[in-house]
């Protein structure tokens, strides 16, 4: 037994995956006892199954002594009579998962168990367990039929001895050349698995469920579909007229399916061969038979090129196959502490199954196979092509069930088979037009809903830019609201409270000046101010002007500040006088003016300007890649449609109050901002820099807030101001974005905001204010319900594209479309181009995210993390924030954040927590939090250090400073 096999024959952890169950149905005449010696009797022919393992020494292989005395442990049969069919089906489960949990002892033969369970008087199903070193994928086949045989003879008095039988000698899976056996051979055999997994690629990104567990259980369920009689035949011609073996077009198909899955063109995957006597005697184990084919779709031209391609690398697989590629890899796998999660050739098996030979059938016993909602794999994915007697192909997938739901299964079977339909199709599709092309397959259009309107009976109209009368541009909706509103409260801070009709007063007043200084025309006008209300006037008064705001925080860097006036190259500067020092060292010489000590007796209806729907209303910057702020500009149509589609989700309307804590600079805060004022509503702004966690929770009771929204972190700071009996029993909706929300963010909303109608997590960008929304309640389930994806807000559409920008139907970067997304880059022409596009005649935009998402079975997406920052930690894909969400679950950790640092080899990562306590005299150790975690994540997704703060540092949006993170380990 090869090192592999040896040092997983001595972990308890992969005792459960290297148990093999066939499982049949026997119809007829009944005799446990012979049930039993018919099993005893092949046990003794098979000298694999009364194998024991001598062990080695730390670094020396084990070794595999038959021992023929060993007998076969007898049972009695287990009675099911008195219970219901369904009943039945039940409870054989619990019997065999509770088989499953008794691991074998390698020491002590045989290596094969059973357990008789009773359904009928004329009905029995026997499980036969068997260990995989010495039972391969295809032994059950060959033990049925030998039972079948064996048992038939025994009751009708005719048995003989059963001469030598070897279950571990697979049959033919898939044709192919003749395997050479010299030890020439065999050396060529080494240095091609050496070379073909010496860089092999990280894991498939598959579609597994975040709500399920990430820590590799093996326990499989089964789908299974037979392909439509009309794609048979087409394969029939095809197969005639290309002269490609139906496993190879299969083969292929399969390849495409996950590359779709994963965006992956580098496709590593398991599949069974030919391998006999001496050659399988050389690979005994649980993947006896089992190897790596690793085929390249890039750069490849036709479909028709790429069976070639698969054909000829199936060909140097078989060539070389008297050596297995885990015998390579197992020579030195003594101190690996997570051998199978690495190895991205185990993550799919692929077997084809020519028509089976029938099974003893006659009038007093019928034997059939029995299929089980439950066994064990190494391999998350397992598809099978059964082909039947009638040339019926039958595709089966095996998964594991706590990684794939069963709706996922399912819909990746079906993907499956509209692959291979598009293929049968034409054969000499361009393989870059595919992914396109599935795209307008019917089986593909699952439209998700889009987010349903919420109008509250007494919403403000002013939200409609399609409404008769109202104005189409920010400032005059603004104003109109202010006269319909005039007496409601529009600002409240701390220590002051604005009415809409004061609001407005000062608004007007500061339009008046900037057209006194600036005249008439889309010039651009900076704002310097920090969180105060000032800053709303400015903002007012620039809009009403017919003017783009440039938004900037009086708190922000100089050099950075100085940047943006340079890049905006703005006709003058307002704020206020208590920053009027630092606005003319940054702009010595220009006009600035100071709205709060402008004079008080503008009219609110004396201002018109001429303003297009297309005009811009605002310049935002954020950071660019390359360290250039880049400004994000957006059109009053677009501000105005974003806040229509977030007033309308939420219902927004003239009783509502609404926080306002992101920095008025930042696109989160543009939802707050005009989701109020355009619709009669009040906005309450809160200083995070200014007011305690307690004061601003105090504030939010007594000022009976109803829609609270921030970035999940500042969410969690502000839990420090939650008392034991706190009540917000005003709120009606929490709304978090900007980052990913977890399982904790959920219950803190059902504990503290139970009246409250829904939990909404929201997928934005500055580029494109609101695309998609996650609502909750809190009755809702939150495994399920993260798992079921966001829907995007109306008039949005998702796409998905792979890296050669092709629409794909699956998995890929999220991409944007509608006639709303932001109008480019400011004076970065070839950004924009790269990262917006128009669709010709259609007047929509299509805005490329840079964030990864996959498309669920309800055609919602699942954020998958950028494209950009992909971790890579042991060969594994790694989204950091599930490890937040497990380290958050420990009784002790309030905050967390993982960072992933560079290592020696550039292309691994090392992982680091940093923690902030609930209680600081109670912080637990190193080695009891990684044990908490490895009881919910696998080990590669464990970080190495852990570090203990007082506070995070934030970045002005309100999410974690993880630069500033990183000089803290």
């Amino acid at each position: 037994m090869n090192p592999l096999y040896c040092r997983m024959a001595r972990n308890p952890a992969y005792q459960t995956p290297c148990i093999a169950v066939t499982a049949f149905d026997l119809i007829g005449y009944i005799d446990f006892d012979m049930v039993h010696h018919a099993l005893a009797s092949i046990v003794k022919a098979n000298n694999s199954l009364c194998s024991r393992l001598r062990r080695g020494g730390a670094h020396e292989p084990c070794e595999m002594i038959a021992d023929m005395d060993c007998e076969v442990e007898e049972t009695d049969p287990i009675d099911l009579l008195e219970l219901a069919r369904d009943e039945q089906d039940a409870e054989l489960e619990w019997i065999l998962i509770d088989a499953l949990e008794e691991p074998f002892d390698l020491e002590i033969p045989p290596l094969l168990r059973y357990r008789a369970v009773q359904f009928g008087e004329d009905h029995c199903v026997v499980l036969v367990l068997a260990h995989r070193a010495v039972f391969d994928e295809f032994s059950g086949k060959i033990l049925i039929d030998t039972f079948a045989r064996n048992y038939r003879d025994l009751v009708i008095g005719e048995a003989t001895p059963l001469g030598t039988i070897n279950l571990n000698t697979m049959e033919r899976a898939l044709s192919g050349s003749t395997i050479i056996g010299d030890d020439e051979s065999l050396n060529d055999a080494r240095k091609y698995w050496q070379s073909l997994l010496a860089k092999i690629p990280t894991q498939l990104d598959l579609p597994t469920e975040s709500g399920l567990s990430t820590d590799p259980g093996y326990y499989t369920a089964r789908c299974s579909a037979t392909i439509p009689r009309q794609l048979q035949n087409q394969l029939k011609v095809l197969i005639a007229k290309e002269q490609v073996p139906l496993p190879i077009f299969l083969l292929a198909g399969l390849e495409l399916l996950l590359h779709l899955l994963s965006d992956d063109s580098d496709i590593t995957l398991s599949i069974l061969c030919d391998r006999r006597g001496e050659q399988a005697g050389n690979t005994i184990g649980p993947f006896s038979g089992i190897l790596a084919l690793r085929v390249d779709l890039s750069c490849c031209p036709t479909l028709s090129a790429l069976m070639a391609r698969v054909q000829a690398s199936y060909d140097e697989v078989l060539q070389h196959s008297r050596l297995a590629p885990d015998q390579v890899i197992g020579a030195d796998v003594e101190n690996d502490q997570d051998l199978l999660p690495i190895w991205p050739w185990l993550q799919v098996l692929f077997r084809f199954m020519a028509a089976e030979s029938q099974l003893a059938n006659d009038e007093d016993l019928t034997v059939t196979e029995r299929a089980l909602s439950t066994s064990t794999s190494v391999h998350p994915l397992a598809f099978t092509a059964s082909l039947g007697h009638d040339d019926a192909c039958l595709l089966t997938l095996e998964y594991h069930s706590d990684r794939f739901s069963e709706a996922t299964a399912n819909r990746m079977l079906e993907l499956y088979q509209s692959v291979l339909t598009l293929m049968a199709a034409n054969i000499h599709t361009p393989l870059e037009e595919f992914p396109a092309a599935l795209c307008r397959e019917p089986a593909m259009n699952v439209e998700p809903e889009s987010i349903a309107p919420r109008v509250h009976p007494q919403s403000a109209l002013m939200v409609r830019p399609d409404c008769a009368g109202v104005a189409a541009d920010i400032g005059q909706v603004f104003l109109q609201c202010a006269k319909v509103f005039a007496d409601r409260i529009a600002i409240k801070t701390r220590d002051e409270e604005w009415n809409y009709a004061q609001l407005a007063h000062r608004s007007v007043s500061v339009s008046r000046a900037i057209i006194d200084r600036c005249g008439d025309g889309n010039s651009r006008v900076a704002l310097l101010f920090a969180q105060e209300p000032d800053s709303i006037v400015a903002i007012m008064g620039a809009l009403i002007a017919g003017k783009t705001y440039v938004p900037m925080d009086a708190a922000m860097p100089d050099r950075r500040l100085r940047e943006i006036l340079e890049d905006a190259d703005v006709s003058l500067l307002l704020t206020i006088h208590e920053h009027a020092e630092l606005a003319r060292l940054l702009v010595s010489g220009a006009t600035i003016i100071e709205v709060d000590q402008l004079p008080s007796d503008a009219k609110n209806e004396s201002i018109r300007v001429s303003i297009s729907p297309q005009d811009s209303a605002y310049i935002i910057y954020t950071s660019g890649s390359t360290g250039r702020p880049k400004g994000v500009v957006q059109s009053h149509a677009n501000v105005l449609y974003h806040n229509r589609a977030y007033s309308e989700s939420l219902g927004i309307s003239q009783n509502d109050r609404l926080t306002l804590l992101p920095v008025y600079t930042f696109d989160a805060a543009v939802m707050d901002l005009f989701g109020a004022l355009l619709n009669g509503a009040a906005l309450h702004l809160y200083n995070l820099k200014r007011e305690t966690s307690q004061e601003i929770v105090n504030r939010m009771v007594h000022e009976a807030v109803t829609i609270y929204h921030s970035t999940p972190t500042v969410y969690r700071y502000l839990q420090e101001g939650f008392v034991e009996d706190l009540e917000l029993p005003n709120v009606r909706f929490v709304v978090l974005g900007g980052e990913a929300v977890n399982r904790l963010d959920f219950e803190a909303y059902r504990r503290y905001f139970g009246n409250a109608e829904g939990f909404v997590s929201t997928y934005s960008s500055t580029e494109s204010t609101v695309a998609m929304m996650l609502m909750l309640t809190t009755d809702t389930d939150w495994d399920e319900a993260i798992g079921s994806g966001a829907r995007p807000v109306p008039g949005t559409e998702i796409l998905l594209r792979n890296a050669a920008g092709i629409e794909t139907p699956l998995y890929g970067e999220i991409c944007i479309r509608s006639e709303h997304v932001a109008l480019g880059y400011w004076r970065q022409p070839e950004l924009t181009r790269a990262v917006f596009a128009d669709e010709p005649g259609t007047g929509r935009r299509i805005y490329r995210s840079g964030d990864m998402g996959r498309r669920l079975t309800n055609g919602r997406i699942r954020c998958c993390g950028r494209k950009d920052a992909q971790v890579k930690i042991r060969g594994n894909r790694v989204e950091l924030g599930d490890i937040e969400a497990a380290l958050s679950e420990h009784e002790q950790v309030e905050q967390c954040a993982v960072i992933a640092l560079s290592t020696e080899d550039a292309a691994d990562m090392r992982l680091h927590a940093v923690c902030r306590a609930r209680d600081r005299s109670a912080i637990p150790t190193d080695q009891a939090l990684i044990a908490f975690l490895g009881q919910r994540l696998p080990s590669y997704m464990i970080p190495g250090g852990f570090a203990w703060i007082s506070d995070f540092p934030l970045t002005a949006s309100g999410k974690i400073d993880r630069k500033r993170l990183k000089a803290l380990i």
